[in-house]
């Protein structure tokens, strides 16, 4: 018995000399020792470009799709009208009143497809109030006496000068005129294309962007004031809102720039300014120019697909 325990213990103690010396070799990676015999391994090292690699990943993370912005428009609106073939100015031109320009609200979706990294194609529908500012004269509160002129001695005010009869002869008085505000204001459905050029990089979170495109509209009046001109003459005349025979629909073109930021992949913001020009006159008289034009701040939730 005792020498097959001997023969045991020594090839146990042969085992673990091998385990001893297999866990040495760890240290040289290019060797194994196996029952006495050196095996070499030979490495082949394999250098990553580390940015082609970043390049793939951006561009496996670009998706050149479809983006959703419901927004909100601040519009400020500018209007004026001129009689055509006569010397005659309109009122607001007469006084000065520096309130041509009107704020009204609006609210919009637009849907936008990315062609490439800097250049986008998008379509929006829109709902927009514009007001532009009119005062008029009630005719029926002039004087009776003979109208020596009109003058505006300070701007938002008209003055009715008159000739006075006192006997024996003449004398001229000065009369202030009350206004009337008749302020126009168009409701406006509008379906707008638009070209987007971008700048810098798709993977910015902030980009700034350049838009352009046409428009069609469809006007609805919410309300017309009579419209008041002063002839070379020293005449004044208003005429009622049916007589101007204005437009239910025009085209026009509209450009602007801003900024958009992407907070994620599938969401982000848009903000800017645009302005929007109608082609032609609003008013369908050859004698009358009722042109307007409107610049739209705007601010939008854009929702990526």
């Amino acid at each position: 018995m005792k020498p097959k325990i001997k023969g045991n213990t020594s090839l146990m103690l042969l085992l673990l000399f091998f385990s001893l010396v297999s866990r040495s070799t760890e240290l040289l990676s290019d060797t194994i020792i196996i029952d006495g015999e050196k095996i070499f391994i030979e490495k082949n090292p394999r250098y990553v470009d580390v940015d082609s690699l970043e390049q793939s990943y951006k561009k496996a993370d670009i998706n050149y799709g479809l983006s959703l912005t419901p927004f909100l428009n601040a519009n400020f609106t500018y209007g004026q009208i001129a009689y055509i073939g006569e010397d005659a100015r309109y009122i607001n031109d007469f006084i000065s009143t520096g309130d041509s320009w009107k704020l009204g609200p609006g609210f919009g979706l637009m849907v936008e497809k990315e062609i490439d990294e800097h250049f986008a194609f998008s379509l929006g529908f829109s709902w927009n109030q514009s007001k532009i500012g009119n005062q008029y004269v009630d005719v029926s509160s002039l004087s009776d006496e003979e109208t020596y002129k009109f003058e505006s001695f300070k701007d938002g005010e008209l003055s009715h000068i008159i000739n006075q009869f006192i006997d024996p002869g003449y004398e001229l008085d000065t009369i202030p005129v009350s206004l009337n505000d008749g302020t126009f204001e168009l409701q406006t459905r509008d379906i707008v294309a638009r070209i987007r050029i971008y700048g810098g990089k798709e993977k910015d979170d902030l980009r700034w962007y350049f838009q352009f495109g046409p428009f069609w509209r469809s006007i609805h009046f919410g309300n017309v004031g009579p419209v008041t001109m002063i002839f070379e003459d020293d005449s004044l005349s208003t005429w009622n809102p049916d007589v101007l025979e204005l437009r239910k629909t025009q085209w026009g073109g509209t450009f602007g720039g801003g900024g958009a930021y992407k907070w994620n992949l599938k969401n982000g913001l848009s903000a800017g300014v645009d302005l929007w020009i109608p082609a032609g006159v609003l008013s369908k008289r050859s004698d009358l120019d009722f042109s307007y034009r409107s610049l739209s701040l705007f601010l939008g939730y854009s929702r990526y697909f």
